[in-house]
């Protein structure tokens, strides 16, 4: 077989899985799926000389136990150069590929294939005249129909054997072809998948900024914090804030949006019947998704809050870190030995309380008192104060030729809306509000409760969330990363306050702040952190899938840790290590995650020698507009003293 499709796959193998089927296609562990496939030929602007590496490579797996493989190998044997053989082969791949949600380069070649058989298989004479329709019907533009194997040779050879397949039989069984051809052509929706069944379920660590941090953070069993001949003397944490509730306005929409969308999904798959016939829901995902309901506990009252799973992953966050570097935190609460801090929100201040909790117990953590949040919180949140940072962010919301814009526009994101929208019985497109209702209620429901699976993430394949995150990470990238050039000068605040306190010798030794997702991609940016040699865009998707950055690394509780090591090595006894969810950071000029301290302070030495207030947001003309009210306040109050003086003199 693999010598008769020679390029067409990598590799023919016996199946271990297959039971009714003779064959089927798969691609390799890194390749694109069949549904990914479709929708990147279907880009407009796509790079076609890029397709045959980009694709993944097949693999054809044949079930022995199949009566047409096993005739066909018994064929084989008897003779090797049998061209009927041959032939069939071909059919035989091309309609696994059909079967398996590929499709075909050429599909005119295929039809052709199958109607030759057809002939063959009624005692029709290849070489008789078709008829006026036939011809219009059948014949490919190219001019008469391809051959199976070889243009010259004449497929009398099939008749040669008429024991192999009896010819009725065989003009059914190629009459079932050809239907299950056309419908496929006509219907290349869905990717084949059941939520219930997959026990891997690997899209769940592509939820954006709303993944569960415990599916990132490095295992239990790591130990890449320990560092040979050395001692960790200082700890500096900047975290985001745990789990948390949706905002008001989404907790007031959510439920009801949520809601039409379950009738609807119910009412198409058991009253309309517009469900795919490829591709469906299994009945265990509608039965979960037709039993959902809405929290009732979750009300506006309680909006954006920390959640009870936000609260344990702070808490055990705490202790896992205070067991890793016990030389530094010590037995109990020292108040000069510690500082926290957080902005001014119930989901940051719960989340400071949690570390705490986690790192002093219950009652003694009730001692802790954080520093204030000042107004403005330049160190835990600048961009609030930048107007440069917000008009940004608009600009991109707004902008036609934005990247996240762009993307939406594109054919592979258009494609993955119809895709969805087709597996859940609808006839029509979803907006792309309908369908990030959805996606945002998967993303909360498994943040809050780990173990229980979320109904909604039932509507969606791993390829689709692959490209719902892309999208996410167009938007942050350009907002609150590399892609706006102001990101780093916005985070100088929190830069300069780290290199700061890893230079005092002197007490706190442990320095936690607890703020938003924002601060923590800003921060990465000015470490030089997750950054990719190619930027991410619109266009380049398929050349991205491994990239560095990713809005997933920034989930709830997402935290970047900083430890200063005291080392018995005499040339550079201070070492740095920067971790990220608890995995050190790989920066180009530190050896495998550790850093040299004169590196760190000569690589960030801009932070700390420069201005942090007049670098920080100078180009939207922050500064300027402090500069401006004080020259107001001072000509307001130059005003007033000349009109006193003169108002004294008359």
């Amino acid at each position: 077989m693999k010598s008769v499709l020679e390029s067409k796959v990598e590799k023919v193998v016996v199946s271990n899985r297959l039971v009714d089927s003779p064959c089927c296609i798969v691609t390799s562990q890194y390749g694109w799926s069949a549904n990914m496939e479709r929708i990147m030929k279907a880009q407009a602007l796509r790079d076609t000389t890029s397709m045959g590496y980009m694709a993944g490579k097949k693999h054809m797996e044949i079930n022995p136990d199949h009566a047409i493989v096993e005739t066909l190998r018994q064929r084989a044997d008897a003779d090797k150069n049998d061209k009927a053989v041959k032939d069939l082969v071909i059919l035989l791949f091309e309609t696994a590929l059909l079967s398996s949600g590929f499709s075909l380069d050429e599909p005119g070649n295929h039809a052709s294939r199958i109607y030759r058989m057809i002939k063959l298989g009624l005692g029709i004479d290849d070489d008789e005249p078709m008829t006026t329709e036939e011809s219009s019907s059948a014949a490919p533009a190219s001019g008469d129909a391809p051959p199976l194997v070889d243009d010259s040779e004449d497929l009398s050879h099939m008749e040669e054997h008429p024991k192999m397949i009896p010819r009725v039989l065989q003009a059914i069984l190629l009459l079932h072809c050809l239907v299950q051809f056309i419908t496929a052509q006509r219907s290349t929706c869905c990717e084949s998948y059941c939520y219930n069944d997959d026990t891997e379920r690997k899209q769940a660590k592509h939820f954006a900024t709303k993944t569960v941090y415990e599916l990132i953070r490095a295992p239990d069993t790591d130990r890449q914090h320990i560092v040979p001949n050395c001692v960790p003397v200082k700890f500096w944490l900047l975290s985001r804030h745990g789990t948390r509730l949706p905002g008001k306005k989404e907790i007031i929409e959510m439920p009801k949006q949520l809601k039409l969308l379950q009738d609807s999904i119910m009412d198409n798959y058991f009253t309309r019947r517009s469900a795919p016939d490829n591709g469906r829901m299994c009945e265990e995902d509608l039965e979960m998704l037709r039993n959902w309901q809405w929290d009732p506990n979750i009300t506006e009252q309680y909006d954006a809050h920390l959640t009870e799973q936000g609260w344990e992953d702070l808490k055990y966050l705490a202790v896992r870190t205070k067991e890793k570097y016990w030389q530094v935190f010590g037995s109990g609460y020292q108040p000069s030995k510690f500082t926290f801090r957080h902005t001014a929100t119930q989901r940051t201040e719960a989340s400071f309380k949690a570390f705490a909790e986690g790192l002093f117990g219950r009652e003694e953590s009730q001692r802790v008192k954080p520093t204030p949040a000042t107004n403005p919180d330049l160190l835990l949140k600048p961009y609030d104060s930048c107007p440069d940072f917000e008009a940004n962010k608009n600009r991109d919301a707004q902008y036609e030729n934005s990247e996240v814009n762009k993307f939406l526009r594109s054919a592979l994101f258009t494609g993955t809306v119809w895709d969805i929208s087709q597996r859940l019985g609808f006839r029509h497109n979803l907006s792309v509000e309908q369908i990030e209702v959805m996606w945002d209620a998967c993303r909360y429901e498994q943040a809050w409760r780990i173990s229980r699976p979320s109904p909604f993430c039932t509507a969606f394949t791993e390829d689709q969330v692959r490209v719902l995150e892309y999208k996410e990470d167009l938007a942050y990238f350009y907002r609150t990363s590399y892609g706006y050039s102001r990101s780093q000068d916005l985070a100088c605040h929190a830069m300069a306050d780290m290199l700061r306190q890893l230079t005092s010798r002197d007490d706190p030794s442990v320095v936690a702040y607890f703020t938003h997702d924002s601060e923590i991609q800003l921060f990465l940016a000015a470490l030089g952190a997750k950054r990719d040699s190619m930027p991410i865009r619109a266009d380049n998707y398929p050349f991205m899938r491994n990239r560095k950055y990713t809005s997933s690394d920034i989930p709830f509780t997402a935290n970047i840790i900083a430890v200063k090591y005291q080392c018995a090595e005499q040339r550079e006894p201070e070492k740095v290590i920067f971790f990220l969810n608890e995995k050190p950071i790989m920066l180009d000029w530190c050896s495998v995650g550790l850093c040299s301290w004169a590196d760190v302070k000569r690589q960030y030495q801009r932070f700390t020698e420069g201005n942090c207030d007049r670098l920080y947001c100078q180009s939207s003309g922050a500064a300027a507009t402090v500069w401006a009210e004080q020259m107001a306040v001072a000509v307001v109050g130059g005003l007033l003293l000349a009109s006193v003086r003169h108002l004294t003199l008359h």
